[in-house]
Protein backbone atom coordinates (compact mmCIF):
# COMPACT_ATOMS: atom_id res chain seq x y z
CA UNK A 1 0.00 0.00 0.00
CA UNK A 2 1.47 3.52 -0.51
CA UNK A 3 1.12 3.46 3.30
CA UNK A 4 3.43 0.75 4.02
CA UNK A 5 5.67 2.15 1.17
CA UNK A 6 6.15 6.12 2.74
CA UNK A 7 7.09 4.27 5.76
CA UNK A 8 9.70 1.78 3.73
CA UNK A 9 11.02 4.51 2.40
CA UNK A 10 11.37 6.47 5.79
CA UNK A 11 12.81 3.33 7.34
CA UNK A 12 15.75 2.94 4.73
CA UNK A 13 16.70 6.16 5.04
CA UNK A 14 17.10 6.43 8.68
CA UNK A 15 18.39 2.89 8.52
CA UNK A 16 21.00 4.06 6.28
CA UNK A 17 21.91 7.35 8.50
CA UNK A 18 22.63 5.07 11.61
CA UNK A 19 24.54 2.14 9.81
CA UNK A 20 28.49 3.35 10.76
CA UNK A 21 30.64 4.63 7.79
CA UNK A 22 33.17 1.81 7.79
CA UNK A 23 30.34 -0.53 7.72
CA UNK A 24 28.09 0.65 4.99
CA UNK A 25 29.34 -0.73 2.23
CA UNK A 26 28.92 -4.48 3.78
CA UNK A 27 25.49 -3.95 5.36
CA UNK A 28 23.30 -1.19 3.53
CA UNK A 29 22.24 -3.37 0.95
CA UNK A 30 21.33 -6.24 2.49
CA UNK A 31 19.42 -4.66 5.41
CA UNK A 32 17.47 -2.33 2.88
CA UNK A 33 16.61 -5.59 1.38
CA UNK A 34 15.81 -7.69 4.58
CA UNK A 35 13.77 -4.18 5.42
CA UNK A 36 12.00 -4.55 2.15
CA UNK A 37 10.83 -7.47 2.23
CA UNK A 38 9.96 -7.50 6.09
CA UNK A 39 7.81 -4.36 4.64
CA UNK A 40 5.86 -6.41 1.82
CA UNK A 41 4.84 -9.39 4.46
CA UNK A 42 3.05 -6.92 6.80
CA UNK A 43 1.30 -4.85 3.48
CA UNK A 44 0.24 -7.79 2.08
CA UNK A 45 -0.94 -9.25 5.65
CA UNK A 46 -2.41 -6.16 6.34
CA UNK A 47 -4.14 -6.06 2.77
CA UNK A 48 -5.33 -9.46 3.23
CA UNK A 49 -7.28 -8.85 6.76
CA UNK A 50 -4.73 -10.17 8.96
CA UNK A 51 -4.38 -8.39 12.25
CA UNK A 52 -1.71 -8.63 15.39
CA UNK A 53 -2.20 -11.45 18.01
CA UNK A 54 -4.30 -9.09 20.26
CA UNK A 55 -6.89 -8.13 17.28
CA UNK A 56 -5.49 -5.02 16.61
CA UNK A 57 -4.80 -3.91 12.72
CA UNK A 58 -1.25 -4.16 11.25
CA UNK A 59 -0.04 -0.71 10.94
CA UNK A 60 3.05 1.01 8.71
CA UNK A 61 4.56 2.38 12.04
CA UNK A 62 4.26 -0.94 13.64
CA UNK A 63 6.23 -2.29 10.78
CA UNK A 64 8.61 0.60 11.61
CA UNK A 65 9.21 0.64 14.93
CA UNK A 66 9.84 -3.02 14.58
CA UNK A 67 12.39 -3.04 12.13
CA UNK A 68 14.24 0.18 13.74
CA UNK A 69 14.44 -1.74 17.17
CA UNK A 70 15.38 -5.05 15.44
CA UNK A 71 18.11 -3.19 13.37
CA UNK A 72 19.28 -1.09 16.20
CA UNK A 73 19.86 -4.35 18.32
CA UNK A 74 21.48 -6.14 15.41
CA UNK A 75 24.21 -2.90 14.81
CA UNK A 76 24.65 -2.82 18.47
CA UNK A 77 25.07 -6.36 19.65
CA UNK A 78 25.48 -8.01 16.34
CA UNK A 79 28.07 -6.33 14.19
CA UNK A 80 31.49 -7.63 15.44
CA UNK A 81 35.30 -6.05 14.61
Amino acid sequence: SPEFKEALDGAIAKLKASIPPEASAALEQPLAHFTSEYFTSLSNAAASGATNPDGSPITPHQAVKNMLTTLSYGLKYGVVD
